[in-house]
């Protein structure tokens, strides 16, 4: 199970309600239950999904990142933002909190320098 956070949650059900809004326009009898879906309601695959994120990015002006890229960055921005890197670990599927660690240290570095200088300030306090 992974928890989000409750903003996440309010546009993840909004964009169930609206799938169901679709089914039901349609005649569809069920709703699937993935979120991100093809036409026929089969979950989107991943090659699907890289070509309409390129194409999304293209249209706002941004490089092209991948998928993997983004989940790259999820972990980057979770460990940025002080989340435990074992959490890190178990909501990315590393094998371990050290290979978790070795993949993100660029994001561990700048830490280093925020833990000096909140101890330093801790200390002239």
């Amino acid at each position: 199970m992974l928890t989000l956070d409750s903003r996440t949650g309010d546009i993840l059900r909004d964009h169930c309600e609206a799938m169901a809004g679709e089914a039901e326009k349609t005649g569809e009898l069920t709703v699937s239950e993935y979120v991100v879906v093809d036409e026929f309601g089969d979950p989107d695959q991943r090659a699907q999904l890289t070509r309409y994120l390129h194409s999304l990015q293209r249209r706002a002006g941004l490089p092209e990142i991948t998928l993997h890229d983004l989940r790259d960055t999820a972990a980057t921005v979770a460990l940025l933002a002080g989340v435990h890197p074992k959490v890190v670990n178990e909501r990315h599927g590393h094998a371990s909190t050290q290979s978790t660690l070795d993949r993100y240290t660029h994001a561990l570095e700048s830490m280093q320098t925020a833990a000096a200088d909140a101890i330093g300030q801790f200390l002239t306090t």
